[in-house]
Order: C-alpha cells, then sequence, then structure tokens
C-alpha cells in the first residue's frame, strides 16, 4: 500500500512540475509523447519521515527562466503508471455546477424531470404543456394539457413515458405519441411508480392508488380515506408503500390487498424511501419524521423540526431530508449526523450521486451540491425559488426547474481542442481512409465533431470522417467541433487511378 507521506511528496513534485509545464487542460491524453517525469526511479528514495516546514513560503519575485527548453529527445516511459492515472484524475467532472443550458417555458416548473437512456429530458410546466428537450436543451416535442403539469414523470424500461396530466395517467412513445390514457376521477400529482412486471403504480387525488398493466387496462385500485399526492415506492418483495392525506402510511400487497396501515398524526404528502433494510421512512403533516418496520410497527420517530420533504436514503444508509431552511443528515437509527443551511425554505427532495454528493433546491433560488461531509461542493443560482426536485444524468449533469419558468441543466465540461491522427494524406482516386479525430478533455460534454471538404471534386469526407478521393488534385479536410468551434486539418493529395 502506498503511504500517505510519499503519496504526498510525489504529488507535490507532479504539481511542481505542471507549475513549470502547464497543461491547458486536465487530460491524460494530451500530455506530449516526449515528456518523461522520471517518477519510476528505483534509486530514488524518498525520506518518510521528512515534514513539509508551513513556514516556508514561495517567493513572488521569483520568474521562470524562458530560455529553458525541453530536450526534445526525452521520450515518456512507458512503464510510469502513476501519472498519467493524477492527471486523468484531474479531469474536470460533469458534476461541476457550470451552467450546460437552459430551456424556457412560459410557466413555473415544480415537475421533477425524468432523463431517458439517450439524455431525453422530460418535465412538466406550469404553461400547460409536457416536454421533452434533447440532451442539447433543444425541444424535440411537447404535448398540451389543460391545466397546470407539475405531476413528475416515470420511464419504463422499454422507455415509455408515465405522467399524470389533468385526471389521467398518460403513457407516452418517445417520439411523443401517445400509448394510452387511464382516467381516474380526480387530478393526478402522483409520480408513477413501475413494477417488474412492468405494472404502473400511482396514486390520485380521488383517494386510489391504481395498478395499471402496461396496455393501459386497470389491474386493481386501494382505496384510501382522503385525496393521494404522494408517490408510491416498490420493496424489493414488490409491496407499494403510498402515504394519504387521511394520515396513514399504507403497504399494499402486489395484489392490491391492504398489508397493513401506520397512522401518523396528520396528512402525508410526501413520498416514502426505502432503506437496505426494509425501513420505510415518511415525513408527516405533523411535523415529525418516521421511521416503520416491514411489519408495521414503528421504528422510531423525530418530532418539533418540521419535515417537509420526502426523504432520500443514500447508498450509506443516511437519510437525507429537508426540514425548514435546513437540510438533515441522519443515521439509520435516526441520530443527526449533520445538518446543511440554506436561506429559505427548502421543500426540494434531495438526490444523491454517485459519488454521494447530495443536490437540493431552496427557495432562495439556488441548487446546492454538498459533498458527505457536510461541506458545500458548490451552488447554482437561477431566478426563481424551486420547489422542483433535482434529477441525475448518466454523465452526472444535474437538471432542475424553477419557478422562474426555466429547465437547468448544470455541468458542463467545455471542448479544449481537437486531435487529428494525420495532417498529411495520399489517395489515389477511388480510394479511401478514415481519418480518426478526438477533442480534448476526453470527458467533454458534447464531443461531437463536423466534418467538412474544401474541395468535394477533389475529395469528399462522410460524418465519420471517411476521406474518399475523387480527382487529382489537393484539398484539406476539416474537422471541427460543434463546441467551441476548435479544428484541425489534414492535407489531401489525390492521385489519378491506375489504368488497369
Amino acid at each position: 500500500m502506498i503511504k500517505r507521506k510519499w503519496f504526498s511528496a510525489v504529488l507535490t513534485s507532479v504539481f511542481l512540475f505542471a507549475g513549470l509545464f502547464p497543461l491547458h487542460y486536465t487530460n491524460a491524453n494530451a500530455i506530449e509523447p516526449n515528456l518523461d517525469l522520471k517518477l519510476n526511479n528505483p534509486d530514488v528514495k524518498l525520506n518518510p519521515d521528512q515534514n513539509v516546514n508551513p513556514d516556508v513560503k514561495l517567493n513572488p519575485d521569483v520568474k521562470l527562466n524562458p530560455d529553458i527548453k525541453l530536450n526534445p529527445d526525452i521520450k515518456l516511459n512507458p512503464d510510469v503508471k502513476l501519472t498519467q492515472e493524477i492527471v486523468k484524475s484531474l479531469a474536470v467532472s460533469s458534476s461541476n455546477g457550470r451552467p450546460r443550458w437552459t430551456f424556457k417555458t412560459k410557466g413555473e416548473i415544480r415537475s421533477t424531470p425524468a432523463i431517458g437512456a439517450d439524455g431525453t429530458v422530460y418535465f412538466g410546466s406550469g404553461d400547460k404543456k409536457f416536454y421533452a428537450v434533447d440532451r442539447k436543451g433543444k425541444k424535440k416535442w411537447e404535448i398540451d394539457s389543460e391545466s397546470e403539469v407539475f405531476a413528475s414523470p416515470a420511464i419504463g424500461s422499454d422507455g415509455i413515458i408515465y405522467v399524470g396530466m389533468e385526471n389521467k395517467l398518460y403513457a407516452i412513445y418517445p417520439d411523443g405519441t401517445i400509448k394510452w390514457e387511464f382516467a381516474t376521477k380526480w387530478d393526478i400529482d402522483s409520480t408513477p411508480a413501475i413494477g417488474e412486471d412492468g405494472t404502473i403504480y400511482v396514486g390520485s387525488g380521488d383517494g386510489n392508488l391504481y395498478a395499471v398493466n402496461p396496455d393501459g387496462k386497470q389491474k386493481w385500485k386501494a382505496k384510501t380515506e382522503k385525496p393521494i399526492y404522494s408517490s408510491p415506492a416498490i420493496g424489493a418483495d414488490g409491496t407499494i408503500y403510498i402515504g394519504s392525506g387521511d394520515t396513514n402510511l399504507y403497504a399494499i400487497k402486489p395484489n392490491g390487498t391492504t398489508k397493513w396501515a401506520f397512522k401518523t398524526g396528520d396528512s402525508i404528502y410526501t413520498s416514502p424511501a426505502i432503506g437496505a433494510d426494509g425501513t420505510i421512512y415518511t415525513g408527516s403533516g405533523d411535523r415529525k419524521l418516521y421511521a416503520v418496520n416491514p411489519n408495521g410497527k414503528k421504528k422510531w420517530e423525530l418530532a418539533d423540526v418540521g419535515f417537509q420533504s420526502s426523504p432520500t436514503v443514500g447508498a450509506n444508509g443516511i437519510i437525507y431530508v429537508s426540514a425548514g431552511s435546513k437540510i438533515y443528515a441522519l443515521k439509520p437509527d435516526g441520530k443527526k449526523e449533520w445538518e446543511f443551511a440554506t436561506n429559505k425554505e427548502v421543500s426540494s427532495a434531495p438526490v444523491v450521486g454517485a459519488d454521494g454528493t447530495i443536490y437540493v433546491g431552496s427557495e432562495d433560488k439556488k441548487l446546492y451540491a454538498i459533498n458527505p461531509n457536510n461541506k458545500k461542493k458548490w451552488e447554482f443560482a437561477t431566478g426563481g425559488f424551486i420547489a422542483s426536485s433535482p434529477a441525475i444524468g448518466p454523465d452526472g449533469a444535474v437538471y432542475i426547474g424553477s419557478y422562474d419558468h426555466n429547465l437547468y441543466a448544470v455541468g458542463m465540461v467545455s471542448v479544449a481542442g481537437v486531435v487529428l491522427n494525420k495532417t498529411e494524406l495520399s489517395l489515389k482516386a477511388g480510394q479511401s481512409e478514415t481519418l480518426q479525430a478526438t477533442v480534448t478533455p476526453y470527458n467533454a460534454t458534447f464531443p461531437d465533431l463536423a466534418w467538412s471538404s474544401d474541395d468535394d471534386k477533389i475529395a469528399t469526407v462522410d460524418d465519420t470522417g471517411k476521406i474518399t478521393g475523387v480527382a487529382a488534385g489537393k484539398t484539406r479536410i476539416t474537422a471541427t467541433a460543434e463546441d467551441g468551434g476548435y479544428y484541425r486539418q489534414c492535407v489531401v493529395t489525390v492521385t489519378a487511378a491506375d489504368i488497369p
């Protein structure tokens, strides 16, 4: 195992070297192949007992000698692994708080977005529309509704989108055509949950939890005594948990019969979350957070804080929930781990990223990214207060709606350059060869390239970089990054085809 002091010394060496010869972006592939740091010299030993003197300061008057040149004959030692891993680890993450794009609607956005496998973002708006926006922030389609769309969508494994609008549950194909609609007797504000067999579960203001088959036919309904605004959660055994305005948290079997009902002190509008051990966590209008065992018996409760968002359970079992202007991290036994304060009320449900970062919106108009140790990672300001909960895309970008009518995509890694495997190419008329072009850094958000030829009468190029000689002559092929406009060119010389 690498000792901490040894590793710190190596890092120090790397960064001192980077200070002399800075890279323009942190990408391992961008290191020039003639650069050798010689970090693996077996004759060099580091003193593990040596400590850095904290009183040593860098002299700001020391200037870099402009006459110092790199030796072009120095080659990269192929056995050096640590350096490239360090540089690659410094690559900018997509979860960095930088704006990616903004999509404007004509109404406030309370709906939590859902992201399809192709990066399409689906969400509703107060302008009475349900939207599909592509990964670059361009509208793909919209569906009109007779009332504001505040319900959040869910996406099935086959790509079908399910969302409540007015009193109906809609099933929508990814191209925007409606597959079917299922009518209830009151508005649907609940987010659907989808079982392993494809059954769609959704609550309605008419007080019923509905189970709907993938073909749009009702499977069963379970009645409660008041409207349901809570969204269902499905346990590992298929049990469906949902809160009701009648103050009860219900456990419903997959066949529609009630397993148990746990009574709280007031209406339940938030949605339950389920821990790895099967514990169900739910808030209530009585300002308490409850932990309920799978058998319906109370495990613990927390009072007098005023929990008002739906709870979220992290991979480590920590429960994240908002109350007042704060986000709380609670241990599975209900004891507080930490709290994080925003500047106004928080009704947005926290969401946890793959790296443990907690994301939550606040009525102070900001989206917060919080490290698992309670330290703020970054904040992103919008133009209105946030009631929508965030959604995380596959590359770590965060999507959230605001009362300023905008949907925001947050997290951007910009293109810094283009690399082409050849700058000169010779072909005979009729011959083809494909150039290899990549953007830097390797994890740029939008790495798309556009190809063009200065003269299609001499050589053509398709969207994959395949060049075909047409007639004798010389022309240039250009690969241009759509993000930033960076480009590289290859000079192509075409000679006449051989005569048989």
